[in-house]
């Protein structure tokens, strides 16, 4: 029982970034209303959605996968995305 709630956590919590991810992209419905107040979710666990609007939207998308400049490249520590990846 508690590996079936775990997985339907997460599960919720995957559906829940991609809602939120989309609507900051301003992808999840033509209504820029609707993609506002559905940003407004990625708030509610205690993130911040402007802050992400501008670390992802634009220096994620200007500066795709540039070491140094791409901060969705560190992630964590201990995840290498690329072979040439140092990790410290």
């Amino acid at each position: 029982m508690k590996v079936q709630r775990f997985v339907m956590g997460v599960a919720a919590a995957g559906i829940g970034f991609t809602i939120s991810h989309d609507s900051l992209h301003g992808a999840y419905s033509s209504s820029k209303r609707v993609n506002r107040v559905l940003g407004f979710t990625f708030d509610m666990p205690g993130a911040i959605g402007y802050i992400r609007k501008i670390t992802h939207n634009i220096i994620h998308h200007t500066h795709t996968n540039i070491y140094g400049h791409d901060e969705d490249l560190e992630v964590a520590e201990f995840i290498r995305l690329s072979p040439i990846q140092i990790i410290k």
